[in-house]
């Protein structure tokens, strides 16, 4: 009987714990290995495969684990770089490994703190500092992976594409004339990234499962900067605002946010702003990191309706704690207005950011449902959330809203549709990019 990873579950046993993989070729439901079994269904596997049993039991392949699947494998970060995670452990736990070398993981995924290792790579997280670090995919080393027929093997970084993956002249020129060129995007398989690297690696990172599944990530890490400064700045119309953002992309900051005030009116002491920008800067001196940011404030003086600066790393927390106050106080909303993710996540051209979100706005207004709007605008990339009153009748049928008729070259995402992730979708890739 060939092994077939279509469907996996994790089984408690007084011995450690038992993977069980279903035949392509048994029509057994995952309903019934769960209640049979007495399983709880993992998404991805914390540990490499070991031991495969030769005899199926009750028409199921069996496939024997390391103990330590059940707690999560740890992280080991090494000082010169480096670290390996099992598929469990979340950025948290990585950045918590390697702080004591001075390290880090860069991506921060707003859902760092139970944002699987195996999820980020699933979905190619982000977060924002992508505007200067990229998305989690440049930061992957190597992947230790269970294909389709149950091989385990590591892909690393420069090994070239495999025996299973080519692209012919024909694939790399409509890929290179059709592919999205946002800034971000993380729609399908990233066969721009492959096409351009040849890196089997590149295709993996974000591919959800389909192409293998992730047991162990080789994360390379980063130096913590020495220094941070930020602002924040308020705009008294989505055009000032849209003019910003490529200037202070310019300046090459770590990150930087957009609040639209359909969010800030949710959010308690929050400006009272069309829209806010939070902009972080990271240097290697205080000197620089407060330069930097005065820079950003002369640059806009002209255009910002609201400044607050922050030249210490407590100081920005604290002007920070706006956005992350923001989440918080959607959940707490109650039915009438509650917060549903999600129903647009679009990546822009700057250029078009301001006329994205007023087209949000509008297409809001004409179905009559509130709308929270923010995101990373160094990206062009924005989260909605509809904020529907669930009491009433029929308001799944109103949330079906888009405004992207004027917005070429732009891909569409969802950030969250699988759990510890952060990731997306496009209806802007190509069709040989669709899965």
């Amino acid at each position: 009987m060939e092994i077939k990873a279509l469907i996996f579950a994790l089984i408690s046993g007084p011995s450690g714990a038992e993977g069980v993989f279903l035949n392509q070729n048994l029509p057994i439901r995952s309903a019934s290995v769960l209640r049979d079994f007495n399983a709880y269904f993992l998404g991805t596997l914390s540990y490499r495969l070991f031991d495969f049993v030769d005899e199926p039991r009750d028409r199921l392949r069996v496939v024997k684990f390391n103990d330590d699947l059940l707690k999560g494998v740890r992280t080991r970060a090494h000082p010169t770089g480096g670290a390996r995670a099992g598929a469990s452990v979340t950025w948290a736990e990585v950045n918590d490994a390697a702080k004591p070398y001075g390290l880090r993981l860069p991506p921060d995924p707003s859902s760092g703190a139970f944002a699987t290792s195996g999820g980020m790579v699933a979905t190619n997280a982000a977060g924002p500092r992508t505007v200067q670090y990229g998305s989690v995919r440049s930061w992957v080393e190597a992947l230790e992976v269970v294909e389709a027929e149950g091989t385990v093997r590591t892909v690393r970084r420069g090994m070239g594409n495999g025996k299973e993956f080519a692209l012919t002249a024909d694939s790399r020129r409509l890929i290179a004339d059709r592919f999205p060129k946002t800034r971000k995007n993380a729609s399908g398989y990233a066969l721009d990234r492959f096409a351009e690297s040849g890196d089997e690696i590149d295709l993996l990172v974000g591919s959800e499962g389909t192409l293998a599944i992730v047991t162990a990530v080789h994360w390379r890490l980063d130096p913590i900067p020495p220094d941070v400064a930020g602002a924040a700045l308020g705009f008294a119309d989505l055009e000032s605002m849209t003019e910003a953002v490529p200037y202070l992309v310019s300046l090459k900051p770590s990150a930087l946010e957009l609040l639209d005030e359909s969010l800030l009116q949710f959010v308690p002491d929050a400006p009272k702003v069309a829209c806010l920008l939070l902009v972080e800067f990271e240097r290697e001196s205080a000197a620089a990191a407060r330069g930097v940011v005065g820079d950003a404030v002369r640059g806009l003086k002209q255009s910002v309706s609201h400044v607050e600066t922050a030249v210490t790393r407590a100081g920005l927390e604290k002007l920070w704690s706006v956005r992350r106050e923001a989440s918080p106080a959607l959940a707490r909303l109650p039915a009438t207005q509650r917060s549903l993710q999600l129903i647009e996540d679009g990546c822009v051209p700057l250029d078009a950011l301001g006329a994205y979100v007023a087209g949000l706005r509008a297409a809001a207004d004409r179905r009559g449902i509130p709308v929270a709007i923010f995101g990373h605008a160094g990206d062009g990339h924005i989260h909605v959330n509809t904020l529907p009153d669930t009491t009433r009748d029929g308001w799944r049928e109103a949330r079906k809203m888009s405004p992207w008729g004027g917005f070429r070259g732009g891909s569409t995402k969802r950030s969250r549709p699988l759990p510890s992730c952060g990731r997306a979708k496009s209806w802007a890739t190509p069709r040989c990019a669709r899965r």
